[in-house]
């Protein structure tokens, strides 16, 4: 299983600023939604040659992966109501 680390940066220090601007993003993009009662569908996905095949592009399994998560949480939500 390939990483895609080497898609980030050659530079170890840039490649962390670049997970900890992610993770950043990640974190306000939630509480964002949180704060307006809005759904919020995680779709993080572990950073693996298998799901992404670059640092922005998911694989077709990654899009399956993908859709199966927007699809399971919206089942459940729409079966909640």
């Amino acid at each position: 299983e390939q990483s895609i680390a080497h898609y980030l940066s050659n530079s170890p220090q840039r490649r962390e600023q670049l997970i900890t601007l992610g993770s950043w993003l990640h974190s306000e993009l939630q509480q964002f939604a949180m704060e307006r009662n809005a759904i919020w569908i995680d779709a993080w996905l572990p950073p693996t040659g298998e799901l992404l095949g670059d640092a922005i592009h998911l694989t077709p399994e990654g899009e399956r992966v993908v859709a199966d998560l927007w699809f399971q949480t919206l089942q459940s939500i729409m079966q909640s109501d």
